[in-house]
């Protein structure tokens, strides 16, 4: 039976996303961590990206994300003294990467670890964090989510969905280029300059920068805007309504409930050609509010730094793709549309 045109199981999959999210994210009222950002990533990809919800498909989205934590921290305190060697090696990371991307999917898993790489990289040059409880939290960030999505899916069973597996094609020597060029300079700019917020906002950069087609790389840069600078907008009205309550758990998990179910009747009523838009606003709404929202602080003011970073790295993206398309009118599509995002 039908309500308001939806039918059970796409009832089911609203109520199955939004309590993986807000559940996780709570969490971190009750852990404190110090670095909460994967309480906010991991169930969004989770419901987004991951294979499938099983412990297997999890831990195949997850692990990549863990082995790249690990590797940048061994390589910083390798080579701490030096950057340069650091920086080098990224490059060779990402062109690795890169080279193994094969296939749209591929590209979308590749996300979440090159990120994680430049995060470690980045916050071990520039921040007095301990990178090693850093990783130790992020260790128990996927516990938490996996504790999570199997708790709910006990309750709210999730379908076995096969996915076609999309043809490979080869990685060309200037789309590998491209993309270590781009991750590097602004590697090179995030280790020269202490602007930590700024390199959450790599993002967009490694997911466009992956395009093989003009039409999708612009695609990406519009999608990003819509999904993380809009973001931005939803979580500042979030942290405004909140305004004197933010201490409460129990007033926060109510508004995050109601909000993370709004966002999941979006993906779920959207057509395919939006989804991209709605699983990236997704992240691009909680993103801010898991990172900069505590009890003593609404985080407005970080949030809109966000937005304007963004915006920023967005409109450097648009003049780069001069760079990487020249004047051509049609680039050659490797990839048959918009992959990774």
């Amino acid at each position: 039976m039908a309500l308001f045109g939806l039918t059970q199981v796409q009832w089911t999959s609203i109520a199955r996303i939004t309590l993986i999210v807000t559940l996780t994210m709570l969490s971190q009222h009750l852990l404190q961590f110090t670095t909460s950002v994967y309480l906010a990533l991991f169930p969004v990809v989770a419901v987004t990206r991951a294979p499938s919800l099983s412990t297997e498909g999890l831990m195949k989205a997850f692990l990549p994300v863990l082995a790249f934590a690990v590797g940048a921290r061994f390589t910083h305190e390798l080579f701490s003294a030096h950057p340069f060697v650091i920086w080098c090696i990224s490059l060779w990371v990402f062109d690795l990467v890169r080279r193994r991307a094969n296939s749209p999917a591929k590209v979308g898993q590749m996300v979440m670890p090159v990120l994680t790489w430049i995060l470690i990289i980045v916050f071990s040059q520039q921040s007095p964090i301990d990178m090693t409880g850093w990783v130790r939290d992020m260790v128990a960030s996927i516990l938490v989510t996996l504790l999570v999505v199997r708790l709910v899916c006990w309750f709210l069973p999730a379908p076995d969905v096969s996915r076609p597996q999309p043809p490979t094609v080869d990685v060309t020597f200037g789309q590998r280029m491209f993309f270590v060029a781009s991750l590097g300079i602004g590697l090179a700019f995030l280790m020269m300059v202490n602007l930590l917020s700024a390199a959450f906002c790599m993002v967009p950069v490694i997911i466009a920068v992956s395009q093989a087609q003009r039409p999708a790389y612009q695609g990406v840069l519009i999608n990003t805007f819509k999904a993380h600078v809009g973001g931005c907008s939803i979580a500042l009205m979030f942290q405004f309504l909140l305004m004197g309550h933010q201490g409460s758990m129990m007033v926060f998990g109510v508004m995050l409930l109601m909000l993370v179910g709004v966002v999941a009747y979006s993906m779920i009523c959207s057509d395919l050609a939006d989804q991209a838009t709605h699983y990236s606003g997704l992240l691009g709404i909680m993103l801010p509010i898991q990172l900069y929202m505590t009890s003593t602080d609404l985080g407005v003011q970080d949030t809109a730094m966000r937005a304007w970073y963004m915006t920023v790295v967005l409109g450097l993206l648009f003049v780069w793709q001069g760079v990487i398309y020249g004047r051509q009118k049609h680039s050659v599509d490797h990839r048959g549309g918009r992959i990774g995002c």
